[in-house]
């Protein structure tokens, strides 16, 4: 054995014993090349960017006082000080939750809106909180240190930079998400603290419940039932209601004898929430999608479901072509230079035009483009929406044809407008209500109330847990969409 080689073994063999330390709250001994100092500065340092890539905070002090309130009740029952976590609601109708090292907790108010009580929020917020006493953020970066350190040493001992290379990416690969074992860890956890907080455990299982009923109207909403898996955040949380159930049988926990679920008090704070997208975001009604705080709109094609990201709108229809829509920071520039010289002068484009679209100046051009290793073809629009700003549509077909030419998508591109005054000031974003169910009330007909674009029945059923077998009686508190 070479000397460099024997040094870089016992370089590596010191690494990982050193590292090697209990946890408190698992109670096993884990690989740690991260200090509870370190993790604290890397959330710290990648808080600002969580809030920006899912829409920022969402501005309702009492409902995130609310949240916090629940939070640091379940963090005092847990192996680490209250004070090491931060939680905050993002401005996003998306429903999801995770969580930064150092503490740092996030949920959705879309996750909010589909909850059902005070128990099922509480346990979102104990998983996370699990997540973060297991150090499973802390886990990944050291595992990844030494799958480098060996990737490193492989390429050493066989001097062959091609395997280590490969040998780098494929522990890059395993460490993208949390593992199948580090989410039942942190179900159990959770379950842990919910019972010493005073809480339903089962509130854990049945939100599970909720979520997949949620994923299975999304994939029907976009037209893709038979994939509902696509529109589940679960995809990347490998988690069930029966490996729940099965944590709290591993986590040996008893229930108080009235153990809190708070339906009331947590339905009361749901009043005014927004549903769906917001003014700041933008947001669907009926066939339109309306930007009031940047003062523009666009109508939406027929048959086809709209999804609001922070970065960008996707509007689209199974199988047939998407049309993306995004602004960006652009000044001095024509429409027409901008889309030839920057936006696709990666592209082959062909017959570059100038255009107006609703006064405002404008350029269009064709082109073709690879997706998954296929020719597609796809149209590119830009708008002069304001001095500082481009207006961008792409319309994007993933056979060679250009059928993103077709009327309907051109009719969605020409519709593009600005606001008036009056328009950004009368219209607003849906809220959620919350409603008492009187005695004179048509139990079936509840759905009837909910003021939203499509698919109100399927709404209703899934906000107010119909969908998961609730049966609504005389005088629940209901959810409806105004």
């Amino acid at each position: 054995m070479r000397p460099l080689n024997a040094a870089l073994i016992a370089i590596a063999l010191a690494t990982v014993t050193a590292g090697c330390a209990v946890n408190p709250a698992t109670g096993e001994r884990d690989l740690m090349l991260m200090s509870a100092a370190d993790e604290k500065r890397l959330g710290s340092a990648e808080d600002a960017k969580i809030k920006a890539r899912f829409g920022g905070v969402y501005q309702s002090q009492a409902i995130q006082d609310y949240v916090t309130k629940i939070g640091l009740k379940l963090a005092a029952f847990s192996e680490l000080p209250a004070n090491t976590f931060t939680f905050t609601i993002l401005d996003s109708e998306l429903v999801n939750a995770f969580a930064l090292p150092g503490g740092y907790i996030y949920i959705t108010r879309g996750l909010i809106a589909l909850a059902a009580s005070e128990a099922e929020l509480a346990g979102v917020l104990a998983h996370e909180i699990g997540h973060v006493t297991a150090r499973h953020s802390a886990q990944r970066y050291s595992k990844k240190v030494v799958a480098d350190l060996g990737a490193g040493l492989l390429g050493a001992i066989t001097r062959d930079r091609q395997l280590a290379d490969i040998a780098q990416r494929g522990g890059t690969l395993y460490l993208r998400a949390h593992s199948r074992d580090q989410e039942f860890q942190a179900d159990v956890l959770g379950v842990r603290y919910l019972a010493r907080a005073g809480y339903d455990t089962q509130a854990m299982a049945r939100f599970l419940a909720r979520m997949a009923a949620n994923s299975r109207f999304q994939a029907q909403r976009r037209g893709d039932k038979d994939n509902a898996a696509r529109f589940d955040v679960m995809a990347t949380h490998p988690r069930t209601e029966a490996r729940v159930r099965q944590a709290r049988q591993v986590a040996q926990v008893t229930d108080a004898a009235s153990p809190r679920i708070a339906r009331a008090e947590f339905m009361i704070q749901l009043e005014g929430l927004v549903y769906g997208g917001s003014a700041r975001h933008g947001f669907q009604r009926d066939r339109s999608f309306i930007h009031p705080d940047l003062g523009f709109s666009f109508d939406i094609p027929p048959g086809y479901t709209l999804s609001n990201r922070p970065t960008q709108v996707i509007v689209s229809k199974r199988n047939q072509p998407t049309i993306i829509f995004d602004t960006v920071h652009n000044t001095g520039q024509s429409p027409k230079n901008y889309l030839v010289t920057d936006w696709g002068r990666q592209l082959r484009l062909t017959t570059p035009e100038t255009i107006t679209i609703n006064g405002m100046a404008a350029a269009t051009a064709a082109g073709r483009t690879l997706i998954d290793g296929q020719l597609a073809a796809l149209r590119l629009i830009a708008i002069r929406f304001t001095k500082d700003m481009m207006a961008r549509f792409i319309v994007l077909d993933k056979s060679p044809l250009i059928a993103a030419d077709s009327v309907e998508l051109r009719r969605t591109t020409y519709s593009f407008r600005r606001l008036s005054p009056a328009d950004k000031a009368t219209v607003q974003p849906q809220r959620i209500t919350v409603e008492t169910v009187s005695a004179d009330a048509d139990i079936g007909q509840l759905w009837r109330k909910m003021r939203v674009g499509d698919f109100p029945k399927q709404r209703f059923n899934v906000l107010n847990g119909v969908a998961v077998g609730r049966q609504i009686n005389v005088g629940d508190l209901i959810k409806i969409v105004r």
